[in-house]
């Protein structure tokens, strides 16, 4: 699981366009990406690492098993 963590930058400039990019690119190849705000890290550092941790121990794709087909290709 990719975890990333948004400040302000993120809703600036090219900055979404290239985040939604880059996130579609990692589920693509079998990452699943959670995306959490910075301002939830600052306000609550022990909470926001419980929910990410609670997040990684319930996966919905097993990385054992490969990535998952891309779209159009061959199942």
């Amino acid at each position: 699981m990719a975890v990333e963590i948004d400040g302000i930058s993120h809703d600036m400039g090219d900055n979404p366009a290239r985040d939604i990019e880059r996130t579609n690119f990692l589920k693509e190849n079998g990452h699943r990406v959670l995306r959490v705000s910075a301002q939830r890290v600052l306000s609550d550092v022990v909470g926001t690492a419980e929910a990410i941790a609670a997040r990684a121990e319930n996966p919905h794709h097993r990385p054992a098993d490969g990535p998952p087909p891309r779209t159009g290709e061959a199942k």
